[in-house]
């Protein structure tokens, strides 16, 4: 079964401080022509620092050296205290979604503002109309 037939894990709930690149999953080997739609979901329970915000993208690459965007999320902006602002107030999970064509995916985070840290976890599953065996679109 290939891996995108499950839940993947791009990041384990968990803070963090700085901008950094998500380890690479491997989903098996690339299919020429071939495509994947994906779901992203980002849940965040914690936000602090001063003025931060953090911008979070989703990669792909067929060989983990040279990487190219799939979808990014909007913003998330926060306040010192730890509330969130603007369009981010009602909501602490987002989805998004994106066609993976190559082997590996990642994510990729830009976060700024003094002491900015985010506590979030991000994950994501192939979609197909009705949730089951996932098969490879041809393009």
């Amino acid at each position: 079964m290939p891996a995108y037939d499950s839940l993947l894990t791009l990041k384990t709930l968990g803070v963090q401080t700085g901008s950094t690149n998500g380890t690479p999953i491997d989903l098996g080997s690339a299919v020429p022509n071939g495509g994947q739609l994906m779901q992203f979901d980002l849940m965040w329970n914690s936000f602090g620092g001063t003025t931060p915000t953090m911008d979070l993208i989703i990669e792909e690459s067929p060989d983990q050296s040279t990487w190219r965007q799939v979808t990014q999320f909007r913003t998330i902006s926060g306040a010192n205290d730890g509330t969130f602002a603007g369009a981010n107030l009602n909501g602490k999970k987002m989805p998004r979604f994106g066609l993976v064509t190559q082997r590996y995916m990642r994510y990729r985070s830009a976060m700024s503002g003094t002491g900015a840290n985010v506590g979030f976890g991000l994950y994501a599953r192939g979609m197909d109309a009705v949730a089951r065996e996932v098969p490879l679109m041809s393009f």
